[in-house]
Formats: structure tokens, sequence, C-alpha cells
């Protein structure tokens, strides 16, 4: 773009040969501040850049005036330039000096103004292209007043507003607030314009359900901060018409173009090439094409209550998307909150709790048993031995049993093999426990792939809009034809879908990582990130992958791990438990041929009452007794019962011995299997940021010549692809390799972040020695048979 400008100011500058004599520009600020210096050293840049003997263009410090904020002394600058016959041209460089000229009409030295209001509610008509004024050439925004307030009021339909104006843009311009009202009243809303004061004071119309904010980079800082705390405190939503104030700055949203200031500027810059060249003021582009972008704040949607609708929010950018109000959360903590809060691990413990009970149920048969009857009897009264008196036709006793088992193969055997079992379900739960901590950490790092491919996301899109604007340039310039910008528009639609499916994954991922974490399932928070170098992965220390330069190495490590993984591996717990407690059922079921139940029991009986026939020969009322005793049972023939039960014991030892063997050989391949995956995985990232890296020089370099027009649309398209393809597989190599670490820790038994300090170092001392030493470590091997 700016080699075919500078083609342009050239042809300029042969048709007008003035120039080889120097050309003044003067310049009215409204003030000298950072803002003034910033806009004046980049229309200068720009300037110097496009024309074609730059040292002949200037721009002395003694053409150069401040307004002060003032209009009268804006005014009186204005003229002063004007009359000074050094200057040829001057550029008010001045929001309030723009609009101080543009009250004014037609000037006698060509006048350029970058940042022009809207012409259409100051009763400016351009013609054709130009100013249609003499000797005035303006830069307008990209939005008109009807379009900025038909997209805002998509976010909130209010009916009734108060537009706020600097007072003196106002008074430079009475008619403003009748036309605006008007325009306002054509899309139903009844619009009240009010001015604010130098100091940032204001009112309000009341009833007002918005507020649009005008250009205020005419007021100092002071007011301008003022203002806007002013109008936070009236808990509407704000909308500015401006540059200032955007969104951050309070206001709900705005309409916002990347570089706006700098590229009106630019366009500054060529017409003031274009009018030193000879050409009329009037007649230079007034227009400042670009697409703009609707950003809405989200923080200040949520504090003010505003929902706006999806499908507003498809099209926008978000900022403050998430309410986390600071919260973070870092791998470690997601491993130790899912370990507290899990519903799971939760219920998993409970059921450890209920096991030891079942221990304690199984135990008490082997203790004491000790009961106590009450017992009331009647009998008929024309029964024989009631009336022989041998039985008593009422009476009421009570009685106390005890009963102590002395020896009881059964018993023994059941609460051994509840034991072994409660063993299993602790094992159980300790697998459980990694089980969800694996699921939480995979849960986090896939949520931080899900963010960090939705910022990707982001950024293609706003490339693109950046590359639509280029696109338009070229058009503008006669480089290429509208075709360009209909292929980016509709590359801009994909892209905006695949951004909305990326925001759809992102909140999945929160929610899944919230589910495991038995958090409310909307809350959000900053995720820290994770690296190789994170202090709580042994890998970050004992420079493991960089030790796994050769087979034998490598069979080394698989060694170690397999041989670690074996002595805490929960699953191999779980079936040493299940078979210690079926070996101890098989050695009982054996035992129950010759082995018989002692028992020790003893009862104590008491008659409180009774009532018997006259003339019975005695009476058990108020009598106490007593008996003991031992008891030795063995059941002789059960009809083939424990032949069966021990067949079926001996095969339920030999099914978990060969389940046991499976486990072994399963643990050791999935070893190997993670080992081998991280071997892979981890030069993979290294050369997945490479590649990422190459793609985004070549996307740049693609890109410069698309603009000077040495490539073409499809180039730049492949290029961004490719970039973007190369973005998202750096990121996943990257979490794909944590992810992949997480499953070998999964499957070792144990996870680096829950090792403390001295079992961190005894572990890497074990790591270093098995690499350093052959045969440090053997796997088991064990047959069946």
């Amino acid at each position: 773009m700016k080699t075919g400008c500078r083609r342009w100011g050239a042809a300029a500058l042969l048709l007008f040969p003035a120039w080889a004599f120097g050309f003044n520009v003067g310049i009215v600020a409204d003030r000298y501040d950072e803002g003034f210096a910033q806009d004046r050293a980049a229309l200068v840049t720009e300037v110097k850049q496009l024309a074609p003997h730059p040292s002949e263009l200037l721009f002395p410090e003694t053409m150069q005036v401040e307004g002060g904020g003032d209009t009268v002394r804006t005014a009186a600058a204005i003229e002063r330039l004007q009359k000074d016959k050094k200057v040829d041209m001057i550029v008010l460089l001045g929001t309030l000096a723009g609009e101080v000229a543009l009250s004014k009409g037609a000037m006698q030295k060509p006048t350029v103004i970058p940042f022009a209001g809207g012409a259409g509610l100051r009763g400016i008509a351009p013609e054709g292209d130009g100013s249609g004024i003499r000797n005035v050439n303006f830069v307008l925004g990209h939005s008109t007043f009807g379009a900025a307030l038909e997209r805002y009021r998509e976010i909130v339909p209010f009916e009734q507003a108060s537009l706020l104006v600097d007072a003196r843009v106002l008074a430079l311009f009475p008619e403003m607030a009748a036309r605006a009202a008007e325009r306002a009243k054509a899309q139903g809303v009844r619009l009240a314009v009010l001015p604010v004061a130098a100091d940032g004071s204001y009112s309000l119309a009341e009833g007002s359900g918005a507020v649009l904010l005008a250009e205020m980079s005419g007021l100092a800082a002071a007011a301008r901060t003022a203002l806007m705390e002013n109008l936070r405190r009236e808990k509407l939503p704000m909308f500015p018409l401006g540059f200032e104030p955007g969104v951050g700055s309070g206001v709900l949203a705005d309409l916002f173009v990347a570089d706006e200031r700098l590229r009106r500027l630019r366009r500054t810059a060529l017409n003031i090439v274009a009018i030193a060249g000879g050409e009329a003021a009037e007649r230079q582009r007034v227009a400042f094409e670009a697409q703009s972008m609707l950003r809405i704040d989200m923080a200040v949607a949520r504090a003010l209550q505003i929902s706006p609708p999806f499908r507003v929010l498809a099209q926008a950018r978000l900022l403050h998307e998430s309410a986390d109000d600071g919260q973070t959360m870092d791998l470690v903590g997601v491993a130790e909150t899912a370990l507290k809060q899990n519903l799971n691990v939760i219920a998993g413990k409970l059921g450890v709790r209920e096991g030891e009970e079942s221990i304690d149920e199984v135990r008490s048969v082997l203790l004491p048993q000790l009961s106590a009857e009450l017992l009331y009897t009647q009998r008929n009264g024309d029964n024989v031995y009631v009336e022989g008196g041998f039985y008593a036709e009422k009476s009421t006793d009570g009685a106390l049993k005890l009963q102590q088992i002395l020896f009881s193969e059964r018993a023994l055997a059941r609460l051994a093999v509840q034991q072994s079992l409660q063993e299993g379900r602790r094992a159980q739960q300790r697998g459980l426990e990694l089980e969800v901590v694996r699921q939480a950490t995979t849960a986090f790092l896939q949520t931080h792939v899900a963010t960090t491919l939705l910022d990707i996301r982001r950024e293609n899109e706003r490339l693109m809009q950046a590359n639509l604007a280029m696109a338009r340039q070229r058009v503008d310039a006669g480089m290429t034809d509208l075709s360009d910008v209909y292929q980016w528009e509709s590359e801009i639609a994909v892209a905006t879908q695949a951004r909305l499916r990326a925001e759809a994954d992102v909140a999945r991922a929160y929610e899944q990582l919230n589910r495991i974490l038995h958090r409310p399932i909307t809350d959000r928070y900053a995720l820290t990130e994770v690296t190789l170098e994170d202090p709580a992965l042994v890998i970050s220390d004992s420079g493991l992958l960089g030790r796994i330069s050769n087979a034998v190495s490598f069979e080394r490590l698989n060694a170690f791990y397999v041989a670690e993984a074996q002595k805490v591996s929960p699953d191999l717990d779980a079936v040493e438990a299940q078979l210690s407690a079926q070996r101890r059922q098989y050695r009982s079921d054996r035992r129950a041929y010759w082995s018989p139940d002692i028992a020790l029991y003893g009862e104590v009986t008491h008659v409180f009452d009774e009532t018997r026939t006259p003339g019975a020969a005695f009476s058990l009322e108020d009598e106490t007794n007593w008996m003991a005793g031992v008891s030795l049972s063995l059941p002789l023939f059960e009809g083939g019962g424990r032949s069966a039960r021990a067949a079926r014991s001996s095969l339920g030892v030999r099914r978990l011995e060969a389940d046991r063997l499976e486990r072994l050989s399963a643990l050791e391949q999935r070893i190997r299997g993670d080992l081998h995956t991280l071997r892979a995985g981890y030069p993979a990232i290294a050369l997945a940021r490479s590649a990422a890296g190459s793609a985004r020089k070549s996307y740049r370099l693609v890109r410069e010549n698309y603009a000077l027009g040495n490539r073409t649309l499809a180039d730049l398209l492949v290029a961004q692809n490719a970039a973007l393809s190369a973005d998202f597989g750096a990121v996943n190599t990257r979490y794909r390799f944590l992810v992949d670490l997480m499953q070998l820790q999964y499957d070792g038994g144990r996870f680096d972040f829950f090792m403390n300090a001295e079992a961190r170092r005894d572990f890497i001392a074990r790591l270093r020695h098995a690499l350093e030493t052959p045969e440090a470590y053997s796997v088991k091997k064990e047959s069946y048979e």
C-alpha cells in the first residue's frame, strides 16, 4: 500500500515542482500533552514515508500553536496560522480545534482535520468523496450516529437515552441536539442531548435507560476521569460514539477498529501529500473505511445485570468473559481439591468405613454373646398337667444366657477373609483416588488447551479482520477487485463459527473440571500455566527425558518404572488381597472335614411369679436355677457340600492367581506404552514449536507481499491456515505430553506432587541408579501352571 502511495505522490511532485522550495505545515493542538505528542509523531512519520522528498515537507515547531481547550483561543490560533504567510497548510491535530474549524466553514488555506465528528449531526454535507467546503479536508469516523445507535440497541433495547456532548461543541453547532434527537426518534428512541461542562459535570434526562457519550478527548484528563467516575455511579449502560472512552473504562460496549487513530492519521498523511502536490483540499477523501468490531465488557454487563442476546455475543469480542473474581488454580491445587471434594472419593471413603464395620461385625461372633429373656406364659386351666399341678397355669420367668465360642474354624476364616477384603477395599480406594486425580489433572490440562485454542481462534479472527481491511485498501488503490473483499468476508464468517465452537469447548471443559472437583458448575477461575520445569514434577529435577537417548537406557527406564509400579500398584494390591482372602477360605474349607466348633454356654433362670392349682405339691415361684456346659460339634455328612465348597475355593484361588498374572503383564504393557508415548512426545514439543515459528514467519512474509501485490489471496489464505494449524499443533503437542505424563504416573501408582521432599530425593536417587547401573532393576516374570 505504501509503495503505491509513494508512486502516486511522486507523480504529483512532477506536476507541481513548487515542492522544491519547501512546504510548511502548521499545527493547532488542543493541549500539549502526551496524546498530542504521539499523534504528531505518528503523523509526521507517515507523511515522511509517503512524500517523495520528505525533507521538503516541514513541520516547524514555530508554527505549532496550542488552543488550551478554549474555543476562543483555538479560533484565534487557527486565524493566526491562516494569516501567516509562511504557513502553507494547517493541520488541526485536536478534537476541539477540528470542531472550531468545521463551525467556520471555508478557509483561506488548505486545512486538514484528522479527527472529525459526524458530519450529518453538524449540518455538513460532503460532496462526492470530498468535504464540499473550500480548502477544508476532514477524515470522518468509521461509523455514523444512526449505525452506532442501532448496534448498541441490539445489546440493550433502550427506548430513552441521554447523549452527553462537550458543551463547547454544542455551542459551536446549536442545531446538533435537534438533529440527533430527530434521527434517534426515527429508530424509536427518545433522546435528550445534554452538555458536559469543562470540569466534567453533567446531568441526565429523567428515565434514561442508557447513556451515549460523544467524543470526550477535548476535555482535560482530570475532567474525563471525574465524568466517568460519576457516570459509573449511575448504574446505566454507557456507549461511546468516539475514540474515548472505550471498553475497559466502564462503558458496556464500543465499536472498535484496530489502530483506528493511526489509520486516520495515515489517511490524513495521504491527503496532506496530495494537497502539497497541488490538489484541492476539498476534493480529498473524507471517508475512513474500516470494519468495526463490537466489543462488550462482560464484567460491566454482569455488574448491571444485563444479558446480551446470544446472536450479539456471537459477533462480538468479549472482554472479562469469565467472572473468576481473582481465583487461580494450579496443577497441584486441582489434584488436592479433587481428593478432598470429589464425590466418588468421598463415597469410596465411606465404603472403606463400611468395611471396617463389617470386620467388627464378623469379629463379634468370637466374643461373648449375652442375652436376656423375659417370658410370660398362660396355659388352659383344664390341661391335665395344669390340673395335676405339674405346670403353672400362669408364670413370669426371666433368663440370662451366655455363649462364648472357644474355637470355630469357620468364624476365624470369616474374620480373616473380611480383613483381607478390607485391605482390598483400601487398595481399591487408593486406585479410585489415583483415577480421580488423573481425571482432574487431565481435565485441568484439557481446559488449558481449550482456552489456549480459543485465544488462537480469536487472534486468527483478528488477523482476518486486518486482512479484510488490507483488501479494501488494495481495492481502493486499484490493485485488485472486490472479490478479495468478499472472500475475506466469507473467511471471517467461517472463522467466527470456529471461534464460537471453541468458546463452547471452553465452557464444556470448565464444567467437566468443576464436576470432578465438586465445585459450582458455572465457576470460572484463572489457570496457572504448567511447564516441564514445574518443580511439582519429578521430570523437572531428574533430567529423565535427556537420559533416554538410546535403547539400553530406555530399557533400564522401563524396568525401573515397572518394578516401582509393581510395588505400589493399587490394582495389584487389590487382587493380592482378594487372593489372600480366597486362600484363607480354601484352607478353612479343607479343615471343615476335621475341625469342630467348640463353645462354652451357660444360663441363669428365675421365676418371678406363677399360679398353680390349689393343692399343688410344689411351687417354683421366686426360684433361681442355672446351668453351664461345653459343646463340640462337627458335621459328619453334608451330602457333598463340604467337598463342593473346597473345590469351588480351589478354583477361586487359581482364577485369582491367573488374574494377578494378567494384571502384572497388563501393568508392564501400560508402563512401557506410556514411556514409548513420552519418548516420542518429548522431541515433538520442540519440533511443533519450531514448525509454528516458521509458519508464522512464512505468513508474515506472504502477507507483506500480498500488501504489495506480489502474492495472491490464495497464497495468503494457505499461509494463514498453515500458521493456524501449526499453532494448534504446538499447543496440542505440549499439553498432550503433560496428559501422557499424568497417565504414566497414574499407571505407576503415584503422582509426583504427592511425594514429600525426602521421598522425592529417594525416588530420584533410585531412578538415576537404575539408569546408570546394569540390571539394577529386573521385572518380575512369573508363569501360571
